[in-house]
């Protein structure tokens, strides 16, 4: 650099003017993504955001690797590089309407995993979470208990959920829960399990049609396929008098029909979220 600033006097200069000239046009390239983004009809997903594929691809190439690199400086995520975002968007903008892709990012940490999912004209930009326990987890009562990496919450909603007045819960013990936050007590013999879904099992939501395999009803329901591993499915034990297990529900997104309570009767929801 001495020798440099000898030869050239105005160098310090110059290089001033030019890193403002490259924040100004960093600013405005962040500008335009930010109006971008706006109108990318942005939704909260769960563990993650999803934005609209057909805008984005209105954008043209330039306009849009601009904005998927907006996007993930504001999801807190690892830059990539211009070989990696090429390549991102070399698949993106050449995967079909109605086909599903997933693409990793690259050199994100261990613990903040992150990935994108083209699924029904959207793109999804979503954390992976840990599997869930493969031992299941008996319900103690209480609102939330923890199950591995994750924290399993146990809530009374009226007209929602498992019918308590199934499991032989009585009005005075629900009661105790919505107001103290007491535990529910379960009868002797009978045990609420929280389990992952082992695959071919099946579920009657509606009286008025048949029973269905889990994955027709995340189907009907539009769950992302990233995200049905980490929907476990609940079944009532009970010991007396045999032992036998029952599937009532799917996580909190449906519930037998001969287990749902009635409008004004309390029933048990539950709902993930991780640690």
């Amino acid at each position: 650099m001495p020798v440099l600033r000898e030869r050239y006097p105005q160098l310090d200069s110059a290089l001033l003017r030019s890193a403002s000239h490259l924040a100004d046009a960093q600013l405005l390239l962040d500008t335009l993504a930010q109006q971008d983004l706006l109108q990318c009809d942005v939704r909260e997903e769960w563990l993650g955001q999803s934005i609209a594929i057909p805008y984005l691809h209105s954008l043209g190439d330039v306009r849009a690797k601009n904005l998927l690199r907006f996007w993930f400086q504001q999801r807190q995520l690892r830059m990539p590089n211009t070989e990696q975002l090429q390549d991102y968007w070399k698949q993106l903008s050449s995967v079909k309407p109605h086909r599903y892709l997933h693409l990793p990012l690259q050199g994100q940490a261990a613990d903040h995993r992150a990935y994108l999912h083209h699924y029904q004209q959207r793109l999804y930009c979503v954390a992976k979470p840990a599997a869930l326990p493969q031992t299941p987890l008996v319900w103690q009562g209480h609102q939330t208990q923890t199950w591995g990496d994750w924290q399993v919450q146990f809530k009374v909603s009226k007209g929602r959920g498992v019918a308590l007045a199934r499991l032989g819960i009585s009005p005075a013990a629900i009661t105790l829960n919505k107001r103290y936050g007491q535990p529910i007590p379960l009868p002797d013999g009978l045990s609420l399990l929280i389990t992952p879904r082992m695959g071919c099992e099946v579920l009657q939501p509606d009286a008025k049609r048949p029973r269905r395999e889990l994955k027709v009803i995340f189907q009907m329901l539009g769950i992302p396929p990233w995200q049905r591993a980490f929907y476990p499915v609940v079944q009532v034990a009970t010991t007396q008098p045999t032992a036998s297990q029952t599937l009532v529900a799917l996580a909190a997104l449906a519930v037998d029909e001969a287990w749902r309570p009635g409008r004004n009767a309390y029933g048990l929801e539950i709902f993930l979220h991780p640690l």
